[in-house]
């Protein structure tokens, strides 16, 4: 009778200690499994930071561009009024020479 008790105990203790190290395993291969998305949560999360640095100098870039284009078509445009003056200058001169001429 005694030795019955203790087989039972004996196998539901082996029962146990298999459980357990189910429950061992799974908790570990969850744990395992979470720090395997946490890195990839961590790695996406540094890619998306490396995209987002990359997109803000290639913004800054074009808006220094945009603001060079603009600053050089300024001065351009100066210079163009200053030599549309210049041509219109010579221009009229020149019509005023004809003019007089023909007269």
């Amino acid at each position: 009778m005694l030795l019955l008790i203790f087989r039972v105990y004996f196998v539901e203790l082996v029962y146990l200690a298999s459980f357990s190290n189910i429950f061992i395993i799974c908790w570990r291969t969850k744990q395992r499994v979470n720090n395997i998305i946490l890195r990839l949560k961590m790695a996406g999360e540094q890619w998306i930071n490396l995209v987002h640095v990359r997109m803000l100098k290639k913004i800054k870039t074009l808006k220094f561009n945009i603001h060079r284009l603009k600053r050089n078509s300024i001065s351009k445009k100066k210079k163009d009024r200053r030599s549309i003056n210049n041509s219109s200058f010579i221009i009229s001169f020149m019509y005023k020479r004809l003019v007089v001429s023909v007269l």
